[in-house]
């Protein structure tokens, strides 16, 4: 199963989708543009009313050009980056990294979101732990305080309680539990070594599909229709516990190579059974894109 696939860029999309993507971005932009020239200082009655009626029809045909592309299948999440980006005037381009959609919920009850849940902290806590490296590299003073960071480590406790509370309702033993864990470590180099070849703007864009409310939404829902539990269980890695394992990989000397180009990482990145598996499905994805990567410059 694939719990954290690999974030894909616009031009390995569909032309549909990134054109779609294209002009929810070329929208946003647009009404950041034009609230701008609202402030502008000198501006008639009449033209400020003008300006404001030409920000509402551009917000209306944003909005609806979102519905539009979410119901053509684009992810929630993709629309997400756009918007932002397009608020911020950030450019858009085919190189734009896109983050993973979250993958199918599984059934209630259903072991399979512990394992899922086990294997997106570990790909949180990798994205955050290169993030960071990047940010401390290029001197950029991060509030820890901030909504944003509150809001990914609540994320992060949100599914780390789920995968306890889900393990303990469905009987999972101490065995099944240290598998789940052994299985979303052993791809822990791989998700750092993809990820150190980014750049920071493709790591906070990364970060940031982790840090909305809604992403913790649908597990604190569940969690309250839930017999209250103890949320603590020793054979899952804590949120805190999968970070101080990425920051300890990256420092170590064992994987001096990774630290090194985190430090140097500010171009452009376009140059079956019960059990489970004794490998990462998610790793070997990892492998793939690595192998990929480093048969030649892209085209």
């Amino acid at each position: 199963m694939s719990a954290a696939p690999v974030p894909v860029r616009v031009r390995d999309i569909a032309a549909d989708h990134a054109e779609g993507l294209r002009r929810v971005h070329e929208l946003a932009a647009e009404g950041t543009r034009r609230r701008h020239l609202l402030n502008t200082a000198g501006l008639s009655v009449s033209d400020r009313r003008e300006q404001q009626q030409q920000i509402d029809r551009v917000d209306r045909e944003r909005g609806l050009l979102e519905i539009t592309v979410r119901g053509n299948g684009v992810p929630a999440a993709w629309v997400d980056v756009a918007r932002r980006l397009g608020f911020s005037q950030q450019p858009w381009t085919p190189g734009q990294i896109l983050p993973p959609p979250p993958p199918a919920t599984p059934r209630r009850g259903d072991r399979h979101r512990v394992v899922s849940d086990t294997h997106l902290l570990a790909d949180m806590a990798a994205v955050a732990a290169v993030r960071e490296h990047l940010l401390a590299h290029h001197q950029i003073r991060v509030d820890p305080n901030s909504p944003a960071e509150d809001q990914f480590r609540r994320n992060m406790h949100t599914l780390w309680q789920r995968a306890v509370v889900t393990a303990t309702a469905l009987g999972m033993s101490t065995g099944q539990r240290e598998r789940i864990s052994a299985t979303a470590t052993a791809g822990f180099d791989q998700r750092l070594s993809v990820y150190r070849d980014l750049s920071l703007d493709d790591l906070d864009t990364l970060w940031h599909a982790y840090t909305g409310a809604a992403f913790g939404d649908t597990a604190r829902r569940r969690l309250t229709k839930t017999p209250a539990r103890d949320p603590t269980d020793a054979t899952f890695p804590a949120p805190t516990d999968w970070l101080e394992r990425a920051r300890a990989r990256l420092s170590s000397p064992l994987a001096a190579d990774i630290a090194a180009a985190v430090a140097t990482a500010v171009t452009d990145p376009d140059q079956g059974t019960e059990r489970e598996r004794d490998h990462d499905p998610v790793a070997d994805q990892f492998a793939d894109h690595q192998a990929a990567t480093e048969s030649g410059p892209d085209p």
